[in-house]
This record gives C-alpha cells, sequence and structure tokens, in this order.
C-alpha cells in the first residue's frame, strides 16, 4: 500500500539503498561494469540514467558524494549490451523488492496475519508519517523457519524510511577502544573452521560461533560431521531453552563426560558428571565499558563491586574458565589466570586500571563522540563515504550474498514450515511467551515471583474456550506431533481463534510456597519445548 502511494523516503531509498542498481534478469546477479567491458580496471555497480538512457557506473568502495545522480532510475525494466554484443533484460533492486510487495495488498496481509484491513492501513500511514521509528529487538519473531527474511522485512524499514542511526530511531553508539579479550575470532582460522553447521550455513550463525543445538545433538549421536565426547556447560538449561526435548536428553546421556556450571541444580544439569557450582554477580567483580541503553550509558565505566563474599565453595565463571584453560596449558592467553591482569589489559587504551575502578565505585565518564548517520561519515584519510556494512555499502533491500548462497535475495514471506503440514489432528497454532516475571528457565523457586505468577500458562481465545468448555485456571494438556504438556488456561477476548500462546521455562519448585517442579517430560510435565521440533527451521541460520 506505501508502496502504490509512494509513502516512502525517495531521497534516503535513492542515495542510500541499493534500489537504483541494475540486476541482471538471466541470473539474478548485480549489472557489474566488467560485464559491460571484461578489460576494466574496476568492477563498479551501475544504475541506469534515465535522461541519457544509459547505464552509469557507481563506485560503492569509494564513494565521495551522498547524492546518486537524480536521472538514476529508481525503478522499471532496460535492456543493456552486455560485452558478448547481446543484449540482456535487467531491472532496478527496487522494482524486484516492489514486485514482490505486489502479493502483500492489505487482504492478503490480513489473511495471513489474523489482523483487520482497516488495522494493517492505519499502521501502514502511521509508519509513512512518522519522522521517527525505532523498531524494538529480541523480541522472538526469529524463531521459525522464515526467521531471517522476517528480520529482513522489518529492517527495509529502515530503508523505506531512512529512519536509522538518528536521534529517536535505533542507534548503534560509538563505543570505547577496549582491547578485546574474548574474541572469538582469536582462534586459528583451523579451529574455527571446525564450526558445528558451517557447511550447511555458511553465511549463518555458525560464521560467527553460534551452535545451533541441533548439530549438537546430531555430533553427539551420529558423530556428523564428526563425533562430540565431551561438554562444558555454563547455566545453560537446554533442556528447557531448546527443542527436541528427547533429542537433548538421549545425547546428553550419550556424552563420555559432561560438566555443568550453574547456581542450582537443573533439569539438564542432572546428566552431568560433575556440578560445578557458581556465585551470583553480587558474589563477585565485574567490568563492564559502556552500558549501550542510551549515549550517556555507553559513556560510563564501572567497576560492579561484590557486595557478600562466595558462598561455599563457588567460584565465578570467570575464574573456572581462567583456571581450566591454564591448567590446558593455555597460560599467555589467559594472562595465568589473572582476571584483573585481563581487566588492566582491557582498560590500558583508556588509561585506568581496576584499582582506580575499585577506589572510585560510581565509575568513570568518558565521552564519546556519538555521531548520526555514521554511513555518511567521511574518512578523513581517504575521503570516502563509510557506508553500511553490506557488500554494496548501501541498506539491501535485495541481496545478492543471500542469492549467491541460493536463498532468496528479497525478503519474502514463507508460511512456517509446520503450519504447512495441514494436519486436521493439529489445527491450531502454537506460539510462545516470555513471562516478564522471570528470566527464561529461572527464578521461579523465589517466593515473591512465584506469588505474582504460580502456574504456567497458555492463553486462549474466548471462542476456542466456549468450544471445548474451557475457563480461565482450567489445566488443559496441549499436545504437538513432538510432545505434550500441559498449562493453566487464561481465556483472552481479543486472541485469535487458532492461535495458542503458552509460556516456556517452567520446571522449578517453590518450596517456600508450596509449589511443585515440573518433568521436562512425560506426565505433568509444563516444558512448551518438549512441544517443539527441530526438525523444522531457517535453513539459513
Amino acid at each position: 500500500m506505501s508502496g502504490e502511494r509512494n509513502l516512502f523516503n525517495h531521497e534516503f531509498v535513492r542515495n542510500w539503498t541499493n534500489g537504483p542498481l541494475l540486476v541482471r534478469n538471466d541470473n539474478g546477479y548485480f549489472l557489474r561494469e566488467k560485464d559491460i567491458n571484461p578489460l576494466a580496471i574496476s568492477n563498479r555497480y551501475t544504475v541506469w540514467d534515465e535522461h541519457n538512457q544509459q547505464v552509469t557506473f557507481i563506485d560503492s568502495e569509494t564513494r565521495t558524494e551522498e547524492t546518486l545522480t537524480p536521472t538514476a532510475a529508481l525503478e522499471g525494466n532496460v535492456e543493456v549490451a552486455i560485452a558478448d554484443g547481446a543484449k540482456i533484460s535487467c531491472q532496478t533492486a527496487f522494482s524486484s523488492f516492489k514486485d514482490m510487495l505486489a502479493n502483500y495488498d492489505p487482504e492478503n496481509v490480513s489473511r495471513i496475519t489474523g489482523v483487520s484491513v482497516a488495522s494493517i492501513e492505519a499502521a501502514a500511514s502511521l509508519i509513512a508519517g512518522a519522522k521517527k521509528i525505532a523498531y524494538h529487538s529480541w523480541s522472538g519473531v526469529a524463531q521459525h523457519t522464515n526467521a531471517t527474511q522476517t528480520e529482513r522485512a522489518i529492517a527495509t524499514l529502515y530503508a523505506l524510511t531512512g529512519c536509522f542511526d538518528q536521534e529517536g530511531c535505533n542507534r548503534i553508539y560509538a563505543s570505547h577502544p577496549v582491547n578485546v579479550v574474548n574474541s572469538p575470532t582469536l582462534m586459528p582460522k583451523s579451529q574455527w573452521d571446525k564450526a558445528l553447521g558451517l557447511e550447511e550455513r555458511p553465511i549463518g550463525p555458525p560464521s560467527q560461533g553460534w551452535v545451533h543445538s541441533q548439530d549438537i545433538w546430531h555430533s553427539v549421536l551420529e558423530g556428523t560431521p564428526y563425533k562430540i565426547r565431551g561438554l562444558i556447560g555454563f547455566g545453560a538449561n537446554i533442556l528447557l531453552s531448546q527443542s527436541d526435548t528427547s533429542l537433548g536428553q538421549q545425547a546428553l546421556e550419550a556424552l563420555e563426560f559432561y560438566a555443568h556450571v550453574d547456581l542450582f541444580e537443573t533439569p539438564t544439569s542432572k546428566y552431568a558428571d560433575i556440578l560445578l557450582p557458581v556465585n551470583t554477580a553480587w558474589e563477585r567483580e565485574g567490568l563492564r565499558t559502556g552500558f549501550e541503553s542510551s549515549a550517556a550509558a555507553q559513556d560510563h565505566i564501572q567497576l560492579r563491586k561484590k557486595m557478600v563474599s562466595p558462598r561455599g565453595e563457588s567460584r565465578s565463571d570467570l575464574e573456572i574458565v581462567f583456571d581450566l584453560a591454564c591448567r590446558l596449558g593455555m597460560n599467555e592467553a589467559f594472562f595465568d589466570g589473572n582476571i584483573e591482569a585481563a581487566w588492566n589489559y582491557q582498560l590500558e587504551p583508556l588509561g585506568l586500571t581496576v584499582e582506580m575502578l575499585r577506589n572510585k565505585p560510581e565509575g568513570y565518564d568518558i565521552p564519546l563522540e556519538h555521531k548520526v548517520r555514521k554511513y555518511a561519515f567521511r574518512d578523513p584519510n581517504s575521503g570516502y563515504l563509510a557506508g553500511f556494512n553490506t557488500e554494496t555499502k548501501r541498506a539491501e533491500f535485495y541481496s545478492e550474498i543471500l542469492h549467491r548462497y541460493g536463498y532468496n535475495p528479497l525478503p519474502e514471506y514463507v508460511q512456517p514450515q509446520e503450519y504447512q503440514r495441514n494436519d486436521p489432528d493439529y489445527p491450531l497454532m502454537l506460539t510462545s511467551v516470555k513471562s516478564g516475571f522471570f528470566c527464561h528457565s529461572q527464578h521461579r523457586s523465589l517466593t515473591s515471583l512465584r506469588k505474582k505468577a504460580p502456574y504456567p500458562t497458555v492463553d486462549i481465545s474466548a471462542a476456542l474456550a466456549d468450544e471445548e468448555g474451557i475457563k480461565t485456571g482450567d489445566w488443559v494438556e496441549i499436545e504437538t506431533r513432538a510432545g505434550l504438556a500441559r498449562f493453566r488456561a487464561k481465556v483472552e477476548a481479543k486472541l485469535s481463534h487458532e492461535t495458542v500462546i503458552a509460556e516456556f521455562g517452567w520446571w522449578q519448585a517453590c518450596p517456600d510456597f508450596g509449589k511443585p517442579s515440573y518433568p521436562v517430560k512425560g506426565e505433568y510435565s509444563s516444558n512448551y519445548n518438549s512441544l517443539i521440533s527441530g526438525d523444522s527451521y531457517d535453513r539459513l541460520c
């Protein structure tokens, strides 16, 4: 709708996105300078000059001007002569994006989402008319089979509106130039190349050091691509936080050695050969350089004091890691086990030390220069504009790197694979919600919090409640092809009929409040993730 009405920021789309770049219709790649002249020294991107009716080359790496030529076509199809004399059909990346959007008129979007046409149109008008837009991330939209494209679709709002890295919008703040001691890139490439899932998802999370639980389970149980024999877990209650609970249980049982570090015994830690007690944040010091929530907070550097002495034989995560590393012969990389020495190394560029921070517990404010629109910042040495952290140096409607790896270059909606099964035995749509009283699978043992949320709950619509004879407070069972779990019903009048929203993270007892624990699997389980299979997931991430 906004595209039809041209309710987008034409200036930003033209100057700072890859919308004007020409895409070859024969192979889906950007038309480049060497396609036209193989002997060219450079290989610039191309746009179509509507005034001169010819291709114009633009250089993203050595860009010096903010504005693109105003005669560059933002939309349209053209024919371009290439090196062998043939003519190929091309269209702008923005045209590709708009063609995809034609499938999503308000009526179709309403059918997909269950949101009324009137609400969709009102939201579109609100966004189109806003001068400032911010997106709250970590909202869970990335946890299904179309995760990457869903996140990309949301990100295109920045490209359509220009509302990025400006006051009142999502910002990337400057950060203090501290020495890095914990980057995965410190590992040798030969070790990095062993990351589970890297071969299948070379531009996904494995390339950033993140491992998929499914890859761990299959490596342990099947030895693919190699066999994991041992595991150390730091507070990761993976049987409650990851899918395929049964598969996870099998894998933990099959490990030759498993050590777990945690505050409490959890369903996951019960499989450990060794359970090491970790202490809480209040029993140890903690260093933070920048707090991210605002520009002023990002300036702040503080050493959190230890409030009480550690209980029993508990140690901090860092103490355990540093000690283990030294016992494995990595003394030099881990400062001979001296955490304070590591912190001092981090702080060195700032002229601070741990001792200075201890003597000033309120911390230091070291002002940073928080610029807006950093993509338009000109490097003082080269004179080139910074651009965006993409291959085209522009916000991307069309991703050539995704296309190269066999993915859709456009953020198109694809129905979740689980929903596509269309199994009449499972006609409802299940999703999860995180309780605001607890942190993931923690804290349900605290009486003050458990009194506010004593039971695992599931939200269902009033219409569904009437059909099934369910009242608020009734225990109900949810069954999926993966498992069975029970929750107490909350009837929500405005919830759509087919949507069921259950809480995750339930297992912990609260003896002081008389509330029992729940098994992670089987009868009386309230473990949401025992209902979820991991065999359908976004193949990119």
